[in-house]
């Protein structure tokens, strides 16, 4: 059985599958991160926790630890998610932050994810109302309701984009994306 168990391991690990591991009982995020339950700004256009658009992987996990999760492989897109904080990180194909996505940690099947603790510069965080956004954001690019109720607002300009997704009314999803810098930098 234990042999099995390994060669399953090494099949989806070799693969490029996910690796999808619970955090250890004792695991806490790096004490430089967060105190528990406090909550931490969040500049949508910048980054957040030491972690901004545009730095290397490695920078990430020297500020956040390894990722509880890896999507995708290193190369091309693919991200990092982390149980802990409630939080997935986006990588472009040459390792840099491209995209930051929280939750309300609701609707894990495995009860792993916890409750982003983030609150954007502008106040805005998980629960936030569609009013409560608007008066921190202005009128969304967009407005989009799913058939499920879920109800999308979207602010784009020219250097990012800025997603909130309601359920029943508040904020339980958030994504900010940040144009991708090219391989020259610009």
């Amino acid at each position: 059985m234990k042999r099995l168990f390994f060669i399953l391991t090494t099949v989806i690990v070799t693969c490029g599958c996910s690796t999808r591991n619970p955090p250890p009982p004792d695991f806490q995020p790096p004490k430089k991160v967060l105190a528990q339950n406090h909550p931490f700004k969040w500049n949508v256009n910048e980054g957040m926790l030491g972690v901004r658009f545009g730095i290397h992987s490695e920078g990430v996990a020297k500020y956040l630890g390894q990722p509880t999760e890896r999507y995708g492989q290193p190369g091309q897109n693919h991200s990092w998610q982390y149980h802990t904080l409630g939080l997935l990180i986006g990588f472009d194909e040459l390792d840099r932050v491209v995209s930051f996505s929280a939750t309300d940690g609701r609707g894990d099947p495995n009860g792993w994810l916890v409750a982003f603790k983030g609150v954007t510069e502008k106040g805005v965080q998980m629960g936030s109302s569609e009013k409560e956004i608007i008066q921190a954001y202005g009128t969304p690019s967009s407005i989009k309701t799913y058939p499920d109720g879920t109800l999308q607002l979207l602010y784009s300009s020219s250097g990012y984009r800025l997603v909130f997704m309601l359920k029943n009314g508040n904020v339980n999803h958030l994504t900010a994306v940040r144009k991708p810098i090219s391989q020259n930098g610009i």
